[in-house]
């Protein structure tokens, strides 16, 4: 590679150097030719030189003395003498290719030195010829120089070389003198171009000094030169571009500071800072003129990351920026260089370097032998890479020399190399980044590890049999990384140790490798391996030692694919010797705490010898938890070597002893519970056949069993095995209760055939486990002699099954015996000598047998009337009967994945009768019935059910076992089947027909199983858990009576309900729709009302509404309190109603009540007395609705109730009223909470009645305002009585007319806080206190007795209204029957403050009644009244006592 490019600079140079000359020859011929014809013509000259002959003249003279032609556009004299221009002027090669092009030349000669040499050259015989040159300009020349494959160029081709007609040879003579003190090109441009590379020079400017002497020898200096562009293109094979074609160096702005060419020697200094981008600073020396060329440089290369340099020129291998600095010197083949090259951030076949410094050393080195060589030292090279450093220290290489002379003798040196590495902190996972990394490592699972190396490499060739070495001494290798699968190495690894590889060729002439291995020492983990000796590959003897421990064998074993494997392994002092081909080995295993998946093992030792390819077994022990086993054993796996496998690999069990091996220890998980004893003596075979092969005897016992839920004292058997079969003798399977199970079983090896039998007696199925503890529902027993013959393809069972009183989970069949029989075919028959009741086997039913596996069981039934609820009583309806006539198949197939059970049920028209409510309703199926049930699904194809000439309901469909279900129905429903509403109806008839609907049979589109008129269909689909539905029915004579409402409520015919999937789970939506004619409908005693909206029910339970509720002439009646008529207009809306937390029921809208009656009787003493008479009671309790459903004390309503027209008519204690109201209520609230607002306007001339007092007041008119607790109304009332008196007189003889004073009275206020004022228009002169007891005793107060004169009436008597109204009524109650009358005795209580009582005794001819009162107007203040009357049928009287009572304290 140096040499490549010592030698592409030096042609170079001497391109250059070939140019100037060609030049500056080209100047002298021009003037040496031409000068002595100037100088005979020179007054002709001066005045012609333009003139073409002048200009042919020296295109002759030139072109005569060279192999090329000059072309000369024009010659010009002047205007100094000395001076002279051509123009145009064209040198071409002989083939006419152009090769030098110059617009304009002007020479400027000096006159003197010039003449003088002339003279000279005339006068002085072989004295050179001087010419002096002054200036010599170059203006815009260009020159083309192509090298040929011949190597000749075309330049010297035109300057050099034979003519085609060759001239007499002329005498050789001393060369010219030639000095030019001022030579210029400007704007020159050169294209040099040889085979595979080429140069373009545009815009050289230069200036320079020229000296040829006469001796040969040349002067150059060049003070100054500048290129504006440098285009090198490099050869393919040392740089091309991605696209492949060839890459062009380009330098731009190239400055040369004093370029010296003395005699061959080349002194320059260069720069330019666009190099293809790059900076380039270079100075030096080239020594060509010697016989042996030498040169001197220093040189720096900045490539900054944009260069395209370094790219390039390593095919894309290496990218990033990178400063070079180069110093040497030497000859051309003995080089001496120092290298230095750096770069922050490069990144080398895709792995990144960061603060790359590398220091590289070239020196010539001669062998003993005399060859030339180099050798290379690396002292440093230091990087940061893949998360560490990476340090090379004091690498040296040497490489094979070159001949000293091309045609000396062959010889050959040691080629040897030398390094040391360090690695610290690298990543391995780092390498998963570079592109070329191999797909182990793209695998890499995580981002840490780290390696830390030191590592010594040397190696070489040897020189006498060609053969090569290589060693790696390891002091340290440490990895600590994240693991990788398959890789069973642990997070922290160590190496340590040395290997060595000697390369030679055998006696044979087969390659050898000689491997020596120095103490290898791997730790990871837990884990050791210690590896030495050696061995000779391929075909050498092997003479290794290792040992291994590994205390996580479970570990390692998983990372290499072998699950399932734990404990601690070690291979002590084991032994390799033979060969690769042939390997022996001896040593010991042992394994400690072993397990096999979750089998303990505990602990194994063991001795292993390998020898001529037969493994041997030795003294292997195992001591388990669940018991202990001595093996001895061997396996023979090839013959002469491990490529000789053998194909029979016949081994051997010496012997295997078991002992009391605890088989629940042994196999956790089992559930079976027994110790095992197995003794196996003298078993060969072969695996590749082990079954035919195998041979030997054993014995098997177990004590107590429990397995399975099952229990067995003992079973025993014996194991055999000879060349005609093996077999199982003699199984005996004693159980708890002493019943036995007798078994035998046998292969026939020949031909393949078994033999088995098994025999039970009348075995109770409670003595199986399975049964006791109700895991297999069986009841009854079994009796069995089954017998099997045959190959396990096709065997043959003959035998029988006895069943008696036989049950099955909730299936009773009672007593039956079947029969096994092979036919011809290998298929069993099943027939029964004893059919089930209500049930015949028929032919047909079969067992089919597959390898001795079990493959088909199928039963063909007819059932005759069979009472299905006899069979399985657990789905008994009760009052109900279901019978079945018909075929049913049992079809069982264990090996068909598709079908491994399917149950069939085919019955004709009336072949399925169901009986319900004590036969009050017949169901029965009116169409063919054909079920089928398979582990999948329960299919039921089309089938009408309905009760003779009544409406029916015909449905198909499918239930899968995994809840998902598609059905379809059609027809009607009748409500009278639906009992389970009696609870809710008194009476409930007709039926709800499932009516067209589009959407439906859209969604259905031509996947229907159901043959109906149009859409009549309604799809039942989703699963149990998310019901999904789709359809809509109509109502046909639906009449329905709530209980407890006792009035009838008829739906219109068409009243339509439709029904649809929600948008979540499980959601449904019933609609209730609102274009006609489908809206829902109905009426009510006379009265209309329609429902609209929706409820979406979530899991078939309420958890949205939004419906509308309008009404027309409703009655609604609650006897003993009110009747109305109404006309609602009402909104229910709920969300989360399914949610206690989060329900919310909302009830608005509006109800007109067109008119009404509220008549609730509170005279409860009134019903007391008309009890106690002998009357009978109406009055009960009735819960209160939103006791019996608490969460609709939380509806929340915004109603607004009103009327034109609302009556009260309602008695209550000692009087009644009637009033007529209008009101516009608006209730707010909840039901809980109730809320109302507005007024309730009370029309004039209502009637209010005290009987107490006998007093009528009449309503004047009035209003009743609620802001918000009905309990608290404002009230506003204005009511007014009459009373009538004859003033007292004050003598007898002054008799006073009646008197006649209308009483006003005015309440208002909201209560307990009620204000009560009075007065009269026509006696305003009477104060409250004489209007109030005129109102309680008919007279004002000053005529009303002397007490009242001394204290005074100044009760408040709307207090005293307010505590009436509050108080309870009823104190005491006396009944006294005698021989000759009966006394009746009862005290009541309104409020606080009154207190009545009353005494009737009734006798045969008259009737005695004592009433009286008390009003306790204060503490201390009291009214009394008192009231006799006698009822005689001749003579009735009655006498009024009122009196007032002060209490005065003596305290």
């Amino acid at each position: 590679m140096i040499r490549d490019l010592f030698n592409h600079v030096t042609r170079g140079l001497r391109l250059l150097w070939t140019v100037l000359s060609a030049l500056v020859v080209l100047i002298y011929l021009i003037i040496a030719r031409s000068f002595l014809f100037f100088t005979a013509v020179i007054v002709c000259l001066y005045f012609a030189s333009g003139s073409d002959a002048v200009r042919r003249g020296v295109e002759v003279a030139v072109s005569e003395s060279i192999p090329g032609e000059l072309e000369v556009g024009g010659l010009q004299w002047g205007p100094q003498p000395g001076s002279f221009s051509l123009v145009g002027i064209e040198l071409k090669d002989p083939s006419g290719e152009r090769v030098i092009v110059a617009p304009a030349i002007d020479l400027d000669l000096d006159l003197i030195a010039t003449g003088a040499g002339l003279v000279r050259w005339v006068s002085v015989d072989g004295a050179p010829l001087s010419l002096g040159v002054r200036r010599l300009v170059l203006r815009n020349p260009s020159v083309n120089l192509i090298t040929g494959p011949d190597g000749k160029m075309t330049l010297a081709a035109a300057l050099s070389g034979p003519r085609e007609e060759p001239k007499a040879p002329k005498a050789k003579g001393p060369g010219p003198n030639i000095r030019v003190r001022d030579l210029s090109v400007i704007a020159a441009d050169l294209k040099v171009q040889v085979p595979g590379t080429s140069v373009s020079v545009q815009g050289l400017d230069l200036k320079s000094q020229i000296v040829l002497g006469s001796d040969g020898s040349t002067r150059i200096e060049m003070p100054m030169a500048q290129v504006d562009a440098l285009d090198l293109q490099l050869p393919e094979a040392v740089a091309a571009n991605k696209d492949g074609s060839p890459f062009v160096l380009a330098g731009r702005d190239i400055r040369l500071k004093r370029v010296l060419w003395r005699d061959g020697l080349l002194e320059y200094t260069l720069r330019t800072e666009d190099l293809s981008g790059a900076l380039l600073e270079a100075r030096g020396e080239l020594d060509l003129g010697s016989t042996n060329p030498g040169w001197a440089a220093d040189l720096t290369l900045n490539m900054p990351l944009n260069s395209p340099i370094l790219p390039t020129l390593s095919k894309r291998r290496a990218l990033g920026p990178l400063n070079l600095k180069v110093k040497g010197g030497g000859s051309f083949e003995e080089v001496y260089a120092k290298v230095h090259v750096e770069s922050p951030n490069l990144s080398v076949e895709g792995v990144s370097l960061s603060a790359l410094a590398l220091d590289l050393a070239v020196e010539p080195h001669t062998t003993g032998d005399g060859l030339l060589t180099h050798r290379v030292h690396l002292p440093s090279l230091k990087a940061s890479t893949l998360g560490g450093s990476v340090t090379i220290e004091e690498a040296r290489f040497d490489p094979l020399g070159t001949r000293p002379e091309p045609d000396g003798p062959p010889t050959e040196i040691d080629t040897s190399f030398r390094a040391r590495v360090l690695l610290e902190g690298l990543n391995p996972y780092a390498i998963a980044a570079v592109p070329k990394a191999g797909s182990m490592m793209a695998v890499l699972p995580g981002p840490d590890g780290a390696v830390h190396m030191d590592a010594t490499i040397s190696g070489g060739r040897r020189r006498l049999d060609g053969g090569w070495f290589a060693a790696v001494h390891l002091p340290k290798l440490q990895l600590g990384w994240m693991g990788l699968p398959g890789v069973p190495l642990a997070k922290e690894v160590s190496l340590s140790g040395g290997v060595s590889v000697s390369q030679r060729v055998g006696p044979d002439g087969e390659a050898m490798l000689d491997l020596d291995l120095e103490g290898l020492d791997l730790k990871s983990g837990s884990d050791r391996v210690e590896l030495g000796g050696t061995a000779t590959l391929p075909r050498g003897e092997l003479d290794l030692r290792l040992d291994l421990s590994s205390q996580r064998l479970g570990e390692t074993l998983n990372k290499l694919g072998v699950p399932d494997v734990a404990g601690r392994l070690s291979l002590e002092s084991l032994q390799i010797s033979g060969t690769v081909e042939n390997p022996n080995v001896e040593g010991w295993i042992r394994l400690r705490e072993a397990r096999l998946a979750k089998l303990a093992l505990g602990r194994i030792d063991g001795k292993v010898e390998l020898r001529s390819g037969h493994l041997g077994l030795k003294r292997v022990a195992l001591s388990a938890p669940w018991g202990r086993a001595d093996f001895r054993g061997g396996l023979k796996i090839w013959g002469d070597g491990w490529r000789d496998l053998s194909r029979s690999m016949p081994f051997s069990i010496d012997r295997l002893e078991a002992k009391k091996v605890a088989i629940h220890k042994l196999l956790r998980g089992s559930g079976v519970t027994t110790e095992v004893s197995l003794d196996l003596r003298k078993i060969t075979g072969k695996l590749s056949d082990p079954l035919r092969s195998l041979k030997g005897s054993g014995r098997l016992q177990t004590s107590s069993l429990v397995g399975g839920g099952e229990r067995a004292k003992k079973v025993e058997a014996t194991l055999r095995g000879d060349a005609r079969e093996i077999a199982l003798d003699d199984v005996i399977i004693t159980l708890d209760g002493g019943q036995t199970i007798a078994a035998s079983a046998s292969l026939n090896k020949r031909r393949g055939t078994v033999k088995a039998s098994l025999e039970t007696d009348s075995l109770p199925f409670e003595v199986l486990g399975a049964v006791t503890r109700g895991v297999v529902p069986l009841k009854g027993s079994m009796s069995t002699e089954l017998h099997v013959e045959g190959t396990l393809d096709k065997p043959m069972v003959i035998g029988t099954l006895g069943l008696e009183s036989f049950a099955y989970g909730g299936v009773v069949l009672g007593d039956g015996v079947l029969n096994f029989t092979t036919r011809d075919d290998g298929a069993i028959d099943i027939s029964a000598s004893e059919n089930f009741e209500g049930t015949e086997v028929l032919d047909g039913s079969i067992l089919r047998l597959q390898g001795g596996a079990l493959e088909q069981i199928l039963f063909r039934l007819q059932a005759t009337d069979a009472d299905v609820f006899s069979v399985l009583p657990g789905i008994r309806i009760p009052d109900a009967t279901l019978n079945l006539t018909g075929l049913v198949d049992v079809d069982i197939r264990p090996g068909d994945p598709d079908q491994v059970y399917q149950l069939r049920v085919d019955a004709q028209p009336n072949g399925m009768k169901l009986g319900l409510y004590d036969g009050e309703v017949q169901l029965e199926n009116l169409s063919p019935l054909y079920i089928v049930h398979d582990t999948e699904a329960l299919t039921i194809e089309q089938a009408t059910f309905g009760r003779g000439t009544k409406e029916s309901l015909s449905l198909c469909g499918r239930l899968e076992s995994s809840g998902g279900l598609d059905f379809q129905l059609g027809g009607e429903l009748d409500l009278e089947m639906l009992h389970a509403l009696r609870g809710s109806f008194s009476s409930l008839s007709g039926s709800f027909a499932i009516s067209d609907d589009p959407t439906t049979g859209h969604a259905l589109g031509s996947d229907r199983c159901l043959s109906v008129k149009g859409d009549r269909l309604l799809w039942v689909h989703g699963s149990t858990s998310d019901l999904k539905l789709s359809g809509r029915l109509r109502a046909r004579r639906v009449a329905l009576t709530p209980r407890g409402f006792g009035r009838e409520i008829q739906l219109t015919d068409g009243s339509s309900v439709e029904l649809r999937t929600g948008k979540g789970p499980g959601e449904l939506r019933v609609i209730l729709p609102e274009h006609q004619p489908y809206r829902f409908r109905g009426s009510l005693d006379g009265g209309g009302l329609e429902l609209v909206g929706e409820m979406v029910l979530k899991d078939m339970q309420p958890d949205r509404i939004e419906l509308g509720f309008v009404g027309t002439d409703i009655f609604f009646s609650s006897p003993g309190e009110f009747n109305m008529t109404f006309n609602p207009d009402l909104t229910l809306t709920a969300s989360d109603f399914g949610d206690e937390e989060l329900r919310s029921v909302k009830l608005g809208g509006s109800v007109l009540i067109t008119e009404g009656l509220y008549y609730k009787n509170f005279d409860q003493l009134a019903q007391a007395l008309g009890t106690a008479g002998g009357g009978a009671s109406t009055a009960t309790y009735s819960q209160p609705v939103t006791e019996r459903i608490p969460w609709l004390k939380n509806i929340e309503l915004d109603l607004q109730v009103e009327t034109p027209d609302f009556r009260v008519r309602s008695a209550f204690p000692m009087g009644q009223v009637e009033l007529d109201t209008e009101f516009n209520l608006r209730a707010g609230g909840t039901l809980g909470n109730l809320q109302l607002y507005d007024q309730v306007k009370l029309q004039s001339g209502g009637q209010v009645l005290y009987k107490v007092i006998r007093r009528d007041f009449e309503l004047v008119g009035g209003t009743i305002d609620f802001t918000g607790e009905p309990s608290r109304p404002r009230l506003d009332l204005e009511l007014q009585t009459e009373v009538t008196y004859i003033p007292s007189a004050a003598t007898e003889e002054q008799a006073q007319d009646e008197r006649q004073v209308t009483v006003s009275i005015r309440v208002s206020g909201v209560p307990p806080g009620v204000q009560i004022e009075f007065w009269s228009k026509d006696s305003p002169n009477l104060t409250d206190a004489d209007l109030q007891s005129l109102i309680l005793t008919g007279r004002p107060r000053d005529e009303s007795g002397s007490i009242q004169d001394r204290v005074g009436l100044s009760v408040d008597f709307g207090r005293l209204v307010n505590d009436i109204i509050k108080s309870p009524i009823v104190e005491a109650l006396n009944i006294t029957v005698g021989a000759e009358s009966v006394t009746t005795r009862m005290i009541y209580r309104l409020g606080r403050a009154v207190r009545l009582k009353t005494r009737v005794v009734q006798e045969a001819t008259e009737t005695r009644v004592s009433a009286g009162f008390t009003f306790q107007l204060s503490d201390a203040l009291s009214l009394e009244g008192a009231l006799q009357r006698t009822d005689r049928s001749a003579n009735p009287t009655q006498t009024y006592e009122a009196r007032f009572k002060y209490r005065i304290p003596l305290e």
